[in-house]
């Protein structure tokens, strides 16, 4: 597995703000998704820390304040959220904050240009959500500087990721790591990537190069080995079709998902991968690009503990 460069993975998610939103097409499928499992974890009405991993220019954290308002006006409910953010970059979590702001108290409904659902029919008025606070922590979450910062903000009853874990190069240990921020029942809500994602530029490229994508078998052993219990899962295949292997590329670039090396191929070796690529997997819809999103909810484990309701491990 290459050694991943963080710094470059920075630069390159910063560089892709303005196209992600619109490139991100699967990321946001899972975000949709993950914000869907977890709102019911925030159901009932009360004050939940929350702590969101890899934010990056906050669509992840808008889609999921929008679904746990829903709840909470279902169960005409209270909840009032204190909320964490972290990022690599400082200037996404800017982006993340304007997008946090129309939930504070303090600001009007569509605040910063995003509009803030309204309440669902028959809600109470009262019902709903406030983010009474939001604090923006920039680095590496598993790093010692920034994992003592988090952990002063700890701990949290809800810790959520969207996409982001597959840069972890030893998921066990990051793991390990994440779930001492936990509450003693808290959970770990996150998705990723499986081992198929890329696929077919793997094959080009050889395995070697890019990220090694964990299996779903060893995603839930590293759980396990964590001290987590895995309560949902679920896992598909996903294929894009692109009008060239050119497009391809250009599609990870606008997304971000190209930062792991500085190595440049010449105009050579890129013609001739983007033939190689165009031969083996060019359809009659188009050039195929595939990913293996899942996602998982895992809880704290404690020693006489049971699987909370919410629980029933599938996969998609």
């Amino acid at each position: 597995m290459a050694v991943i460069d963080f710094a470059l993975v920075e630069a390159s998610f910063s560089a892709a703000a303005h196209s992600y939103e619109q490139a991100a097409t699967v990321q946001q499928q899972m975000a949709r998704q993950l914000a869907t499992a977890v709102a019911p974890l925030l159901r009932h009405e009360g004050h939940y820390r929350i702590l969101e991993i890899g934010s990056g220019p906050g669509n992840f954290t808008q889609t999921l304040l929008q679904q746990i308002n829903l709840m909470a006006n279902s169960n005409v409910a209270r909840v009032t959220l204190d909320l964490v953010c972290n990022d690599l970059s400082a200037s996404l979590l800017e982006c993340t904050m304007s997008k946090v702001q129309p939930w504070m108290p303090a600001a009007g409904a569509g605040a910063a240009g995003t509009e803030v659902p309204a309440a669902g029919a028959g809600a109470e008025a009262g019902a709903g959500i406030s983010v009474l606070h939001c604090q923006q922590v920039t680095g590496n979450v598993l790093q010692a500087q920034t994992l003592e910062q988090l952990q002063s903000c700890g701990p949290f009853d809800v810790i959520v990721s969207n996409a982001v874990f597959q840069w972890f190069p030893h998921l066990a240990q990051s793991l390990q790591t994440l779930q001492t921020l936990l509450s003693p029942q808290g959970y770990l809500a996150f998705s990723s990537f499986a081992h198929g994602t890329l696929a077919e530029l793997k094959a080009i490229c050889g395995e070697e190069h890019g990220l090694r994508y964990l299996s779903g078998k060893e995603g839930k052993e590293a759980l396990l080995a964590a001290g987590l219990l895995p309560c949902y899962w679920a896992q598909e295949r996903v294929q894009h079709y692109f009008s060239s292997a050119r497009e391809v590329l250009r599609h990870l670039q606008h997304t971000g998902v190209n930062a792991l090396s500085r190595e440049r191929f010449s105009v050579r070796e890129m013609r001739a991968l983007l033939q190689r690529y165009e031969e083996r997997f060019s359809h009659q819809q188009g050039v195929v690009l595939s990913w293996c999103p899942y996602m998982v909810v895992a809880q704290k484990r404690q020693r006489h503990s049971s699987k909370a309701d919410i629980c029933g491990v599938r996969s998609a």
